[in-house]
C-alpha cells in the first residue's frame, strides 16, 4: 500500500511539474511575440520619424522659403542704411581666494587675461 502512495505521489508531482513547464514555455512564446509586434511598431514610428524630419528639413530650406515667398509676393531687398555699434567690454580681474587659508578655488583665467576687449571695424 505505502508503494502504492509513493507511486501516486511521484505521478502527481511529475504531472505538476510538467503542467509548470508548459505554462512557462506558453509565457515564453507569449512575451516574445508581443517583443515582435513593440519592434515592428517601433521600426514604423522610427520611419515616420526619419519622414517628418526630412519634411522639416525641406520646409525650412531656403530654396522653399524663396518659392513660397514668390508665391506670397513678398520681395527681399537689401537695406540701404547699415550702421556698425561698436562696443568694449572691460573686465576687471577678480580672484576668488581671499585668504590663502580658506583654500578656495582661485579663477587663474582672469589672472592670466585681466582684459577682454571686443573691437570691429567699421565699412
Amino acid at each position: 500500500m505505502r508503494k502504492v502512495f509513493y507511486f501516486i505521489g511521484c505521478v502527481t508531482v511529475t504531472v505538476i511539474l510538467m503542467i509548470l513547464y508548459i505554462y512557462q514555455n506558453i509565457q515564453l512564446i507569449q512575451a516574445s511575440y508581443r517583443i515582435r509586434q513593440k519592434e515592428e511598431r517601433l521600426a514604423e514610428v522610427s520611419d515616420v520619424y526619419k519622414k517628418l524630419v526630412c519634411e522639416i528639413n525641406a520646409l525650412h530650406s531656403p530654396a522653399y522659403l524663396e518659392g513660397k515667398m514668390m508665391q506670397q509676393g513678398v520681395k527681399l531687398v537689401q537695406p540701404t542704411n547699415i550702421k556698425l555699434l561698436e562696443q568694449v567690454v572691460h573686465i576687471q580681474p577678480t580672484l576668488f581666494a581671499e585668504n590663502v587659508h580658506a583654500r578656495r578655488p582661485v579663477n587663474l583665467l582672469n589672472t592670466i587675461m585681466p582684459e577682454a576687449h571686443a573691437h570691429t571695424t567699421e565699412s
